[in-house]
């Protein structure tokens, strides 16, 4: 299997999970389909060199790694901390978590993956 690194890496963490690994294979592959959409029909990039598109693509994952943290930090927060179960109270949380991680992914995309040069 050639994801197989990744069940040696959550075992070797302690995490036995059945979803490790198709919540990571989804990430990568919707930030890759986020990527190239944003890129193109979002942010009209003009990057036209290797160079660029990959610096373009490595600020995209680190911006998404960031925003992902930001979701489970929320996440945290808002329903472990608190000790409320309530199946309600967490889907609403999710939302409102959702909510900011997109604003927080627009921003990051816009300011530090896809700014445009200032023309001089």
């Amino acid at each position: 299997m050639w994801l197989s690194w990744i069940f040696k890496i959550t075992s070797g963490l302690g995490i036995e999970s059945s979803t490790a690994l198709p919540v990571i294979g989804s990430w990568v592959f919707s930030v890759t389909f986020a990527f190239l959409t944003n890129r193109v029909y979002v942010f009209n990039s003009t990057a036209n060199t290797f160079g660029k598109v990959l610096r373009e693509a490595v600020l995209y994952y680190a911006s998404r790694l960031v925003t992902l943290i930001m979701d489970l930090v929320i996440m945290f927060l808002l329903v472990d901390l608190t000790g409320i179960e309530s199946p309600l109270y967490e889907f609403v949380c999710k939302v409102f978590s959702n909510m900011l991680v997109l604003i927080a992914n627009f921003v990051l995309s816009k300011v530090m993956v896809f700014r445009k040069k200032k023309e001089k």
